[in-house]
């Protein structure tokens, strides 16, 4: 989906940045829209990493506390989630039955929160795929 989605829109982004600009600032518009794209991406990775980070955490505590956990034992194993020193900490301070349901709720719980990354993104990438012919009859017009 991301391969199909880049190829697709590679061209015409990169067509609508170098295209305007008089031909002796093509050097320059294309440096500058390599580097806006270099730091979109990295602030859409950034972006996606933290979504999924919160939506982990809290997820795990909200399961800890329907478990029965108290507040701070629950809130330490949502931090467990996103700090592997602290969950193997966790991890060996339990028994085997009890760290194979930890485990079976970090999967799970990992899995909620990228899937919920990854629909902020798709989501995004949507609106940004219909914001684009409203860019393109501006520019045409001008």
């Amino acid at each position: 989906m991301l391969g199909a989605g880049l190829g697709v829109m590679s061209i015409p982004l990169s067509d609508t940045a170098v295209a305007g600009p008089p031909e002796e600032l093509a050097g320059t518009a294309s440096g500058m829209f390599k580097v806006t794209s270099m730091l979109g991406g990295a602030f859409g990775v950034a972006v996606t990493v933290a979504v999924q980070q919160g939506v982990e955490t809290n997820q795990a505590v909200d399961r800890a506390k329907a478990a029965g956990l108290s507040d701070a034992d629950a809130q330490q194993l949502g931090n467990a989630v996103t700090d592997s020193k602290l969950a193997s900490q966790i991890l060996a301070s339990v028994d085997q039955a009890t760290q194979d349901a930890i485990t079976a709720a970090f999967r799970d719980v990992q899995a909620v929160g990228t899937g919920r990354a990854i629909a902020l993104s798709g989501l995004l990438a949507l609106l940004a795929g219909l914001a684009l012919p409203l860019v393109w009859r501006l520019r045409a017009r001008n």
